[in-house]
């Protein structure tokens, strides 16, 4: 036993796999937030979407998931919206930079609207301040700054 705490290639792999095993745990929680709205469904929606536009950004539109499941007859029992929104300078940025331009897959940025069989409703989003960081360059210097503050901006549902 002794052997073994003396090896370091040992502690090296058990100590790597516990740091592992800790950032899979956590990771859902790091890149999604999600927080209880005190508003109604609609009322979320409908404000989430004024402070978009307060904020200067494009409203690309409300896309109801529950109402498009619907119409391919079945139920979710829960509503959702996706609220989808743009700001030309910061997506210009990152779709003309050849370094950047693959992350135009998580474009447009999106906040999720939903409520539960509960009748709870609760906003989600990515957290886009790790998200920068892990990409980098450009995408970092945007979506880790002038977005990540816009999120906050856009999700204050109190008047």
């Amino acid at each position: 036993m002794e052997n073994l705490i003396q090896n370091p290639i040992l502690i090296f792999t058990i100590g790597a796999l516990f740091v592992s095993s800790l950032v899979y745990s956590f990771m859902p929680s790091m890149m999604i937030l999600k927080k209880k709205s005190s508003l109604s469904f609609d009322e979320t929606v409908k404000k989430i979407s004024e402070n978009i536009k307060k904020e200067g950004w494009s409203l690309m539109g409300v896309e109801r998931i529950d109402e498009s499941i619907k119409k391919h007859g079945r139920k979710t029992g829960v509503k959702v919206a996706l609220i989808n929104m743009c700001q030309a300078d910061y997506a210009t940025a990152i779709v003309s930079d050849p370094k950047a331009s693959h992350v135009s897959v998580m474009m447009p940025c999106t906040i999720s609207v939903y409520q539960n069989t509960k009748g709870e409703v609760f906003t989600a989003n990515m957290n886009t301040k790790p998200m920068g960081w892990m990409f980098g360059g450009i995408v970092r210097k945007i979506m880790s700054g002038p977005v990540a503050k816009a999120q906050k901006k856009f999700l204050q549902l109190k008047s």
